[in-house]
């Protein structure tokens, strides 16, 4: 069952690997195969934010610390009628679980149009170096 002290990072760790490595061991224990996805994803965002804040020696501190986890998922996965058809057939990404402050309601995915975009148009993660 998962617990609030999931995300803390005991002193021992000290590298970027063994930092993922433990996060990932505790993903794992959140995982569980019978679990509801927004539970899921719920826990999942809140694991690694926190974990984050509390490793800030590689992750930033104050202003510059972690702000934001969390999912977006494409319009056609959420219940309910189904968006207004676009003109352009750009999928729609809309906010799921996360943690952190508050963030876009709707994303329009098409190339270009801001890095979350971007990651779902390529099918591959993007990394932000420096975000101001």
């Amino acid at each position: 069952m998962p617990h609030a002290d999931s995300a803390l990072i005991p002193k021992g760790i000290q590298s970027k690997h063994d930092f993922w490595k433990l996060v990932a061991d505790q993903l794992d224990a959140l995982l569980e195969p019978h679990s509801n996805w927004v539970t899921t994803l719920s826990n999942a965002s809140s694991l690694v934010y926190h974990a984050l804040a509390a490793f800030h020696p590689h992750f930033g501190d104050d202003d510059r610390m972690v702000n934001w986890c969390g999912f977006y998922l494409e319009s056609s996965h959420f219940p309910g009628p189904p968006p207004p058809q676009r003109t352009d057939n750009a999928p729609e990404l809309l906010l799921g679980p996360f943690a952190g402050k508050p963030a876009c309601q709707r994303i329009i995915a098409q190339q270009g149009r801001g890095v979350c975009a971007d990651a779902f148009c390529s099918g591959k993660s993007v990394l932000v170096a420096d975000v101001e």
